[in-house]
Order: C-alpha cells, then sequence, then structure tokens
C-alpha cells in the first residue's frame, strides 16, 4: 500500500512500531529502511510542540500513540528525525492516518515532507509588505489633515484616517492571531505599573466614548510595587478588551476596575481586571462579554472579530484566566486575573514633566519614495530640518558631510540594510558615531525591536509613522542621555 502513496510515508502496527517504510521516505530520511523496521516510533519521530523544544514533549503522549488510541487522523505536526550515524536531526510534518478494519484498529501511516518554509518568517515578510503602503497612505493623509482643507474635505480626510487606521489595526489582530497560533509569540519581562497601562489605555477611548454618550469610568488604585513582565502583552490585551466592549456597546455604562488581589505563596502578584459593560437597550445576541459568541451583525461591520479571541489566547500564554458572564438585562463582564512577579518598590518622583522637542536636523534612511516624501514633509511641518538618503551608504556619505542631531533608520533597504549601516556608524570612531538612532521600519513582528536595539540603536518606531509617538520617543531618548 506505501509503494503506491506519492509522498514519503511510514507505516506503523497498533503498537506503534514501523513495518514498512516506501523509496520516498527511504530518500528524504537519507538512511536505509531495513534499519528502521522494528522500532518504536517515539524513538524515530520526535514530536516538536509550538513554542517548545522536542525534548519539553516527552511527557506528552506520542502523536502516533494517540491516533491508535483515538483512532483519529491528526495534521500539520512537526517531528525530528535522526537519521543513524548524524548529529543533526531532519525537520519534518506529517499527517498520521489510522487503518481501521471494522472498529478495531490495525495501524497508521504517517505521510511526511521536509519541514515548509519558515512560517514565522513568511509572517515577518507578510507584516513588512503591507505596512510599507500603510505608511504610505497614513502619512499623506496626515499631511493632509494638517494643510487648509474646507469643512467638506477635512472630514473627508478625517474619515480617510481613520480607516486607514482601522485597516491596520485589522491586519495586526489577523497577524497576531497567526502567531499565536504557530507559537512564535515569546513573553519578555520589564517593571512597570499596570495601572498606568491601563489609564494610558483607556486614554485612547474617551473620545469613542464621549461620541457615543457612554459613562466611561476607571478604578485604578496606586499598588506598593511594580509589577514584573510582559507590559506589551498586557497593553495589548487591555487594549482588545476596551475595543471590543467600545465596538459592541451603543449607549449605557462601561467600567473598568482593577484590584491587586493577595500574592501566592511564591510571592507571585495577582492583578485583577475587570471590566463591565451595561447597555439597556442591547438585545439578548448583542451581549459584550457573552460566553456564547454571536455570530457578527451588520452593525459590528468594523470589528474582525479577532480581539476577543487574541486576548483570551494571550492571557492564557501569561498564565491567567478570563471569565465572561451575562450579569443582568444588558450587562456583561470580563474578569481577567494576570500573575506577575513582585518588582520594585514604588518611589515618589516629581520630575517627570512634558518637554517641547527642539528643532532637530535629521538624517532619515528610507529607500521607498513615497514614503519618504510623507515622513520628510511630516517632520518639516513640525520644524525639523530633514535630510534624505535611499540606503545606508548614502546615510554613511551624508553623515560625513553633515553634522544630524538624530536618524531615523529604515530596516530593509538595498546595497546596505539598516541593521549593518548602524553598526558600521557605532563602530566607526567618527564624530558622529554616538549619534542617535531610531528604527522606523515596516518590520513590526516579536523580537524585531530586539534585533534593532541590539544592532545599536537608541529606539524603535513601527511604520505606519504616527507624529505623537515619534516626539515621545524623541524626547525619552534625548532626556536619557542627558543624565
Amino acid at each position: 500500500m506505501l509503494e503506491a502513496l506519492p509522498c514519503p510515508a511510514l507505516a506503523f502496527d497498533a503498537g506503534a512500531k514501523l513495518t514498512a517504510v516506501n523509496p520516498q521516505a527511504v530518500e528524504l530520511l537519507q538512511c536505509e529502511g531495513k534499519q528502521l523496521l522494528g522500532r518504536a516510533a517515539e524513538n524515530l519521530l520526535h514530536p516538536v510542540y509550538p513554542g517548545t523544544h522536542s525534548s519539553e514533549g516527552r511527557n506528552q503522549e506520542h502523536p502516533v500513540s494517540h491516533a491508535l488510541r483515538s483512532q483519529h487522523p491528526q495534521d500539520q505536526l512537526c517531528f525530528e528525525f535522526f537519521s543513524p550515524g548524524e548529529s543533526e536531526p531532519i525537520r519534518l510534518t506529517g499527517r498520521i492516518s489510522p487503518v481501521a478494519v471494522g472498529e478495531q484498529t490495525r495501524g497508521a501511516i504517517v505521510s511526511l515532507t521536509s519541514e515548509p518554509v519558515d512560517r514565522g518568517a513568511f509572517l515577518a515578510g507578510m507584516s513588512h509588505e503591507i505596512r510599507t503602503p500603510l505608511n504610505s497612505l497614513l502619512g499623506m493623509l496626515q499631511l493632509l489633515e494638517q494643510g487648509e482643507l474646507t469643512p467638506d474635505q477635512h472630514e473627508a480626510v478625517h474619515i480617510a484616517l481613520d480607516s486607514g487606521r482601522c485597516l491596520l489595526e485589522i491586519v495586526n489582530d489577523i497577524l497576531d492571531l497567526a502567531r499565536i497560533e504557530i507559537g512564535e509569540i515569546t513573553l519578555t519581562e520589564v517593571s512597570f505599573d499596570p495601572a498606568e497601562i491601563l489609564h494610558a489605555v483607556a486614554a485612547l477611548f474617551i473620545p469613542v466614548a464621549e461620541d457615543k454618550e457612554i459613562n466611561f469610568l476607571i478604578d485604578a488604585p496606586a499598588a506598593s510595587h511594580q509589577c514584573l513582565g510582559d507590559a506589551a502583552r498586557l497593553r495589548q490585551i487591555l487594549f482588545n478588551l476596551l475595543g471590543h466592549a467600545l465596538r459592541h456597546t451603543d449607549h449605557g455604562d462601561i467600567r473598568v476596575v482593577m484590584s491587586h488581589l493577595p500574592s501566592t505563596q511564591d510571592g507571585t502578584m495577582q492583578v485583577d481586571f475587570q471590566i463591565s459593560a451595561y447597555d439597556p437597550e442591547a438585545s439578548r445576541d448583542r451581549i459584550v462579554f457573552s460566553p456564547s459568541p454571536c455570530v457578527p451583525t451588520s452593525n459590528t461591520f468594523r470589528e474582525t472579530g479577532l480581539g476577543l479571541p487574541i486576548a483570551q489566547r494571550l492571557i492564557a500564554l501569561m498564565g491567567g484566566s478570563i471569565n465572561l458572564k451575562v450579569v443582568d438585562s444588558g450587562g456583561s463582564e470580563a474578569r481577567v486575573v494576570l500573575p506577575f512577579k513582585q518588582g520594585s518598590p514604588f518611589t515618589k518622583d516629581g520630575d517627570h514633566h512634558e518637554e517641547d522637542l527642539p528643532s532637530l536636523q535629521i538624517l532619515l534612511v528610507e529607500d521607498d519614495k513615497v514614503n519618504q516624501l510623507a515622513t520628510r514633509r511630516l517632520l518639516s511641518k513640525a520644524g525639523h530640518k530633514v535630510v534624505s538618503a535611499s540606503d545606508g551608504s548614502e546615510a554613511l556619505t551624508a553623515l560625513e558631510q553633515i553634522r544630524f542631531d538624530m536618524i531615523l533608520m529604515d530596516g530593509a533597504m538595498p546595497h546596505l540594510d539598516g541593521l549593518e549601516t548602524t553598526r558600521r556608524i557605532r563602530a566607526s570612531e567618527r564624530p558622529y558615531a554616538a549619534i542617535p538612532i531610531i528604527a522606523l521600519t515596516a518590520h513590526a513582528m516579536q523580537g524585531d525591536r530586539e534585533r534593532f536595539l541590539e544592532a545599536g540603536m537608541d529606539g524603535y518606531l513601527a511604520k505606519p509613522l504616527e507624529f505623537g509617538e515619534f516626539t515621545k520617543t524623541v524626547i525619552r531618548i534625548l532626556h536619557r542621555r542627558k543624565r
């Protein structure tokens, strides 16, 4: 039977022992089939589970044994196979199909292929390709919005800009969900104040709540200690949950209460977020945080339906819990409990204040002409002097000729990319070797920020450029360098 299959395949008996190997599998595995016959599946195909090393899944039932026991096929499984005498494994993907006669399982067929193109790299490339034209679109719209427009024109530009940002949010949701599903997301650990993050996220939704005349209340008492954990993921969870609540509430109240539960015996802090939504006019199928998901209606055309599932997956990834329930007619709540390590105590610091950004001489290194034009005009309107370079080589030449205060550096460029250009600047021992460099790039996947900072950059901004975020980043870098 294996001989007729067009792909590499292995046959196992009911005891998960190898009984046959077809020629395609012999070629793929680079060894003689007779060397493998009689060996147990767990000693041949070592499972690799998403987000783990192969050794971390040894306590789980082997997929072939599971398929034989459950009589259910399993698809898109990842394995490592070690050829006799070889130290490096062959990465494989496979499908397991149980073979049964009547109700009795007689064995299983494992169809194999060599590991496909890195899905993480594919998602990173997709993110870059989508963000590049979006950056051009939103940059030009921001420029138009700052110009002299009639009220109708201003409204049209505002709607287009809002729609572009909505599209960017949808793209981010889709990419995030894909990354979670393939185990591409890892958690970081930084010190942060959860109350500060909650207030910052809530501030983004105040205009929406005011437009809908929704009472939007935040209750977040100060804590004695900072938390240690993934602040960016907490921000994303709160953003998704509050965004979900605002989109699905047309009237009434939304209340967010944050509290600190007693620490566990090992000193782990537990932060409790309770998000309640009450809409007296909501129908049963429009309950915001219903445990039973409903089919989106035409009233929710801007909702991708991914915000809540992404939040649920991130909460599970962080070791937390989320409970959704209907509390009364038109009311519902989401209660999230997240564990964090205890950080250092808070200290009173009165020197945190807003600063005005001075006029800067900026070197913009960007190969896309439309993005270059949009960014240069946006910065020029804010009073900065901007010189453009299309790649790293042009940037190095410009640095020899002109004194700059700062560099905005793209990542992917022909000839000499942003990472290598930064390394050469830092190693140059020239007067500009210590110049502040900020990444401005469409590379916005997990780990991209760290790659740019490790290359010697001082900050990181993901395209599309939002001028407010640029200003805050520059002020933070300049303040840090004054210390």
